[in-house]
C-alpha cells in the first residue's frame, strides 16, 4: 500500500482521535474548578491492560470506554472527579493516556503530523510552541507543545508525547493546563511520563 494511500486511510479513521478530544475537551471546560500548586508528591501505581505508570497519590483517575479504535483511556487531575458527572467538570491541569488502535502503519512522525492537523483546526488561535524528537517508555517518539483558546475562553497550554509501537498501536500522553499554571504542574507530569512503561 503506497504511503499516499495509507495517510488517507488515517485520515478517514481520525473518529477516534477526535472523540478523545471532543472528550477532553468537555471535561476542561463545562464547569469551574479551583486552582492548585503542588509540590512533587507521593506515588501510586496505575497498571492497566496496555500501559503501567506511577501518577500523584491524592491525583483523581477515571478509565474511559470511548470506542473501539481506543483500547484504553485514562484521565487525571489533581481534583475530585465524579464518574457519574465527569462532563460537567473543568480542570485547571489533567493529563490523559490514550492507546488507539491503528487503521495502516505509519511513523511516529506521520502520527504526529495527523495529531497536529487535526488539532489545529479545532481549537482558536493554535500556535506550535516546540516539536522534538524524545523517548518514552523505551519507545523513539515525538514530543509537541502547542497552546490556543476554546470559545474565547483562557489560554490553554498542551504538551503530547506519542510513540508509535509495532507500526500498530498510537500511545498519547497529553498534559494540559491553564497558561499561567502550565509550569506548576509540569513536574508532576514529567514524573509521571518518565514512569511510562509498555505491557506487552
Amino acid at each position: 500500500m503506497n504511503r499516499y494511500r495509507i495517510k488517507n486511510i488515517i485520515l478517514k479513521n481520525l473518529t477516534a482521535r477526535s472523540q478523545i478530544l471532543v472528550l477532553f475537551l468537555l471535561l476542561f471546560f463545562l464547569s469551574a474548578a479551583s486552582i492548585y500548586n503542588i509540590p512533587i508528591e507521593a506515588r501510586s501505581s496505575y497498571n492497566g491492560d496496555n500501559f503501567s505508570m506511577d501518577i500523584p497519590s491524592s491525583w483523581e483517575l477515571i478509565d474511559q470506554d470511548i470506542g473501539e479504535q481506543i483500547e484504553e483511556f485514562i484521565y487525571l487531575a489533581p481534583e475530585e472527579i465524579d464518574p457519574g458527572e465527569i462532563e460537567g467538570y473543568r480542570h485547571t491541569a489533567s493529563v490523559n493516556v490514550a492507546v488507539e488502535r491503528l487503521a495502516a502503519e505509519f511513523t511516529a512522525e506521520e502520527y504526529a503530523d495527523i495529531i497536529i492537523k487535526d488539532v489545529e483546526s479545532r481549537i482558536d488561535d493554535f500556535e506550535l510552541i516546540a516539536r522534538e524528537n524524545v523517548e518514552l517508555a523505551g519507545e523513539a517518539g515525538i514530543k509537541v507543545r502547542y497552546r490556543g483558546q476554546m470559545n474565547d475562553d483562557e489560554s490553554l497550554v498542551w504538551q503530547e508525547w506519542m510513540i508509535v509501537e509495532n507500526d500498530e498501536q498510537a500511545i498519547t500522553l497529553t498534559y494540559t493546563a491553564v497558561e499561567q499554571l502550565f509550569d506548576d504542574y509540569y513536574g508532576e507530569v514529567q514524573s509521571i511520563a518518565d514512569s511510562l512503561k509498555i505491557e506487552n
